[in-house]
C-alpha cells in the first residue's frame, strides 16, 4: 500500500465495506522459501511490479478458484 502517515487517510473499513483510498499492488510469495537464517525482527525489502496493481479483477483473480463464476444472483 501506498500510505500516508495518517492511517485516516487512506482506509475506511466496517461490516459492510473496506474501501482503500490509495494505491495498492501485489507480489505472490508463494514460490518463495523463507530465509530462517534472518534474525528475528530483520526487515526485508520485496521488489512488487508497477503493474500489479490491485484492482477488482485482480483481487478476484487472487481470491477466486479457476472455473468458478462470480457474479451476482
Amino acid at each position: 500500500m501506498t500510505v500516508p502517515p495518517d492511517v485516516h487517510e487512506y482506509t475506511q473499513a466496517d461490516d459492510g465495506c473496506l474501501r482503500l483510498h490509495r494505491a495498492g499492488y501485489w507480489v505472490s510469495l508463494e514460490d518463495q522459501e523463507p530465509d530462517w537464517s534472518l534474525p528475528a525482527g530483520k526487515k526485508v525489502s520485496v521488489r512488487i511490479p508497477k503493474r500489479n496493481l490491485l484492482t477488482v479483477e485482480s483481487l478476484l483473480g487472487l481470491m477466486v478458484r479457476p472455473g468458478v463464476r462470480v457474479g451476482s444472483s
